[in-house]
């Protein structure tokens, strides 16, 4: 189980009946599932025993600070406390998981080498003959649930800092804020995301930048669009995370961005996680900050957006050749609290990838919650004594003073024409760039070598 779904899987070999042995268990499972007050016990003492280790644990006790922040007293998305665990009834429990388990939700994906006219034989006698289980009188649990909000809490709050006295001496620190979900719900709304310095950027490069083959519009409207430009955004951002924070500044042992791109809550959200010493680490935190703030001040280029995209397409072609990631793919493809999913986002992947430009990273990027007022952050640190924090731990950026409307320090005192201006110029000389990239690879192509073999100029 996790925050959207109930998910079942079984790895099983196809020859010796294991196909009709699982479609069995499975049958069995939801129609005759047997409830057991000790199997529950078993499972509190589970859930209690990972629970009470959290305040051990520097990186879980840490997350689990920018969570409570951003969230407050929804705990959907943080462990269950003791009480929460305590008060759960075999009953209760009963309930609610069957009220899930019901046969007209269900969504079954194989994948796997099997044979059809047998699995077809096997989901009707042992799927098809599940009795329909209408209980609540069509009511959904998903018409109940609550939207994903995020805690609008002062900002000396959103910044936290603990301590764990240890032997020994670590530090790790998570930054937070809202993002879209898959299908780009959620983030920041469109008309707080048009104040930004990012929306700028986007308005120059629809100037600057010529539509992809595919064009823009209709590529938005493409249900791929939003996971596609999101996935892509966080790879140039993890590359310049990697490279600025570690390599060039030294002050961390590992850095990363994942982005929680949900398929049917309404939000999403990202975290980023920073590991280094207690003396490094605040100086590590603002780094990050700085560095995902820095698309606007230092623009993607075509260069980076061909990496991130060779990446994922590499790394995808590889998933392909195991069962668990096709199963990942085919999954929520029937499922009705998906509506978006459908054959296109497996037949059009690779070509969403490669018809995306950089508008389409800045077209997303101004919807990620990354200004003073919509961050979320806390650092922990273990060992003896904990440090104390700098002056300037509770402020990322010295001149944006919480403003929705964070801007670089270049960007001060700037008017908007002159922004423009500044900006078109930015993406002028990423162009040339570009065409004098394509201009030396066609000149190598018909054997002109630009510089003779003792170094002298050539033609």
């Amino acid at each position: 189980a996790e925050e959207e779904f109930i998910t079942m899987e079984f790895h099983f070999a196809v020859g010796d009946g294991g196909l009709e042995a699982v479609f069995e268990l499975l049958h069995l499972v939801l129609e005759k599932p047997c409830w057991e007050e000790s199997s529950l016990e078993r499972s509190k003492q589970l859930h209690l025993s990972n629970y009470r280790t959290m305040p051990k644990s520097l990186e879980r006790a840490t997350a689990d600070k920018v969570y409570a922040a951003m969230f407050g007293d929804d705990r959907r998305f943080r462990d269950p406390n003791t009480e929460e665990i305590e008060a759960v009834s075999l009953e209760q429990a009963r309930q609610l998981v069957m009220e899930q388990l019901k046969s007209g939700d269900l969504e079954v994906s194989v994948v796997g080498d099997f044979d059809e006219e047998e699995l077809k034989d096997c989901a009707l006698k042992y799927l098809g003959t599940l009795q329909t289980n209408n209980s609540n009188n069509g009511k959904s649990l998903l018409s109940e649930e609550k939207p994903v909000v995020f805690c609008n809490i002062p900002h000396a709050d959103r910044h936290q800092r603990m301590h764990i006295k240890d032997s020994d001496e670590r530090a790790c620190a998570y930054i937070g804020g809202p993002s879209p979900n898959a299908w780009g719900l959620g983030g920041l709304d469109p008309q707080r995301a048009s104040m930004g310095p990012a929306n700028m950027a986007l308005q120059v490069f629809s100037s600057t930048y010529p539509s992809s083959l595919h064009g823009t519009e209709q590529r938005r409207k493409h249900p791929l669009y939003y996971a596609v430009s999101l996935s892509l955004l966080a790879e140039i951002i993890n590359s310049r995370l990697f490279t600025t924070v570690r390599d060039s500044l030294g002050l961390t042992y590992d850095v990363s961005l994942e982005l929680s791109m949900m398929q049917r809550l309404s939000a999403g959200w990202y975290m980023v996680n920073v590991t280094s010493t207690p003396q490094k680490i605040d100086e590590a935190l603002m780094a990050s900050v700085r560095t995902m703030r820095g698309l606007t001040s230092r623009y993607v280029t075509e260069r980076e957006l061909d990496r991130a995209r060779r990446t994922l397409l590499t790394r995808h072609e590889s998933d392909m050749k195991d069962d668990t990631y096709c199963l990942g793919l085919l999954q929520h493809l029937q499922s009705a609290s998906v509506p978006q999913k459908s054959l296109s986002c497996l037949r059009d992947l690779q070509t969403m990838y490669e018809a995306a430009t950089v508008e389409d990273i800045y077209y997303v990027y101004r919807l990620l919650g990354i200004a003073d007022d919509e961050i979320y952050t806390c650092v922990g640190t273990s060992g003896d004594e904990a440090i104390a924090a700098p002056p300037n731990a509770l402020s990322y950026s010295s001149n944006n003073n919480g403003s929705a409307n964070s801007r670089p320090d270049w960007m001060q005192g700037q008017s908007k024409e002159s922004m423009a201006k500044a900006f078109a110029a930015v993406a002028q000389t990423n162009q040339f760039a570009e065409l004098m990239k394509a201009a030396a690879a066609a000149a190598q192509q018909q054997g002109f070598n630009p510089r003779s073999s003792d170094g002298s100029d050539g033609k």
